[in-house]
């Protein structure tokens, strides 16, 4: 017979004069400032930054919280990836180089690799594009997949060489991107750190709302096969989804979301 597990919250034998939680979750009492653990979002930051900003409030009285995520790099850092991208023929003042976050961070967050192929060989067909494939280099097999069914106009603007050693290498690289196009994961928020534009792609059971972080429709814009089909997500729980996330993926086909990526090129590759 499995033992029950019994759920305790340390902050309470802490001694902490304030101990804030989410007024939802406070299973014992535990908490002596009680936060609401809101569903829908106030402002553009999104329900993933504001849960945890509201969580800050009371220790802050009206200090105001900036919010939004910075990086910032050293001189060195910046003329290492300027280095790299000039070895590599890369014009940073004349070329507009895209980054695509081509993989996520598990097949379930994956826009379907054919869709994702149509998408490439629609950017290649802006003038004066590079693109760089963000992928860590145990990828390399997948992505020369990829690579090998893209149109030969997206092969001839592909330079799949250009990759960070490390994090802070891709953020260099990323420093002199135009824009950030693909799915949702980590490099879209170093981008988003860095001021760059981004275009997500969201997975069907990822709930947009939460993680897509200060989306304005313009600088920042997301899809997800909710904003076009919500009569049939919104019937549908999120095990369900992650569990046929396959079948959900394959609504959001490229001809589905074509009109809001040409404005979105077309706005920030000028």
């Amino acid at each position: 017979m499995p033992i029950p597990r019994l759920k305790v919250n340390l902050s309470l034998f802490s001694g902490a004069p304030k101990r804030i939680g989410y007024k939802q979750k406070d299973y014992f009492n535990a908490y002596n400032i009680k936060v609401e653990h809101i569903n829908k979002p106030k402002t553009i930051a999104g329900l993933a930054i504001e849960r945890r900003e509201n969580l800050f409030k009371p220790l802050m009285n009206t200090t105001p919280i900036d919010n939004h995520p910075k990086l910032f790099l050293t001189d060195s850092e910046k003329k290492e990836a300027l280095s790299l991208l000039k070895k590599h023929d890369i014009d940073v003042q004349n070329d507009a180089v895209i980054m695509l976050s081509v993989l996520g961070s598990e097949e379930n967050k994956t826009y379907p690799i054919p869709y994702l192929v149509d998408v490439i060989n629609t950017i290649a067909c802006q003038p004066k594009v590079k693109l760089l494939f963000n992928y860590m280099p145990k990828q390399l097999d997948e992505i020369q997949n990829i690579y090998n069914l893209c149109s030969e106009e997206a092969k001839s603007k592909i330079d799949l060489d250009i990759i960070g050693s490390n994090l802070r290498s891709f953020m260099g690289i990323m420093y002199y991107c135009k824009i950030i196009i693909g799915n949702d994961g980590g490099a879209v928020n170093i981008a988003k750190a860095l001021n760059k534009p981004s275009f997500t792609i969201f997975s069907p059971w990822i709930q947009k709302e939460s993680w897509s972080i200060f989306e304005d429709g313009n600088f920042h814009k997301a899809v997800h096969v909710n904003d076009y089909f919500p009569e049939i997500i919104s019937t549908h729980s999120r095990k369900e989804l992650k569990k046929n996330y396959q079948e959900y993926y394959k609504m959001l086909k490229p001809s589905v979301i074509k009109n809001e990526l040409t404005n979105f090129l077309e706005n920030h590759i000028k």
